[in-house]
């Protein structure tokens, strides 16, 4: 069994976009979050057991029962990976699909990533009349 703690280290995290809409929502709204989020190998073509992977992560705040968006940012952790082939598989059948990554692992860097993403987010809105709302937990986070 692979030790995730000991698998990977964040290198950097980012705002790639952020946008907010203030004339979207009345005061005292109840909100609805719209959570996505990707994996992208930085470097596929390099050999060697460390490699870079990010997940971008991608949160939209609405008003229950409205699709309008009010803010939505994009954000982007980095992580190193310290043993890849261990956690990242070529499919035998369609090696040039990507990679099969291994369940705890990416359970692990997604609840990380989306920590991260919480944190730019609530920095982001600090200037706005959102400024106290948090992104409560995304359901993979428990």
């Amino acid at each position: 069994m692979t030790t995730l703690d000991k698998q990977y280290r964040i290198i950097g995290a980012r705002a790639i976009d952020f946008k907010f809409n203030k004339d979207q929502f009345a005061a005292n709204s109840a909100f609805d979050y719209d959570v996505k989020q990707f994996v992208r190998i930085a470097n596929p073509a390099e050999q060697g057991s460390n490699r870079i992977v990010a997940i971008l992560s991608e949160v939209g705040i609405r008003e229950k029962d409205n699709e309008l968006m009010i803010a939505m940012i994009k954000a982007e952790t980095l992580f190193e990976v310290l043993n890849f082939d261990a956690l990242f598989t070529k499919p035998a059948e369609t090696p040039a699909k990507g990679y099969i990554i291994n369940q705890r692992f990416y359970e692990s860097i997604a609840r990380v990533s989306m920590s991260v993403t919480r944190g730019i987010l609530l920095e982001k809105l600090s200037a706005t009349p959102l400024k106290d709302t948090v992104l409560p937990l995304a359901p993979f986070e428990y």
